[in-house]
């Protein structure tokens, strides 16, 4: 066995080390990082939209446009996105189509 604070072998226990109020603290040893200083002193939830380098509320919640969303359930198994894209492009650009299998 070997102290792991003196390196001294098969004389005691690490626990048990003589010479552990000689030895360097283990913070000196293992180089930190310099911590990152906080910007709520408290402690609190900050949400997204109010961090700093928020651009807008909600921007990075919402990750595409679903204004105008248009939902069709109960579709025939055989349905695939070109057929949805036939049926609603008369009513105007459809920008996206998406069919869950």
């Amino acid at each position: 066995m070997v102290c792991r604070t003196c390196g001294k072998k098969g004389d005691h226990w690490t626990s048990r080390c003589p010479y552990k109020d000689l030895a360097q603290p283990v913070e000196t040893f293992v180089d930190k990082p310099a911590a990152a200083k906080p910007t709520s002193t408290k402690g609190a939830y900050v949400p997204p939209s109010m961090r700093a380098g928020a651009e807008q509320t909600g921007a990075e919640m919402r990750r595409r446009n679903e204004e105008n969303s248009v939902r069709v359930t109960n579709l025939s198994e055989d349905t695939r996105a070109p057929d949805l894209l036939e049926l609603f492009h008369t009513f105007g650009p459809v920008s996206r189509v998406y069919v869950a299998m």
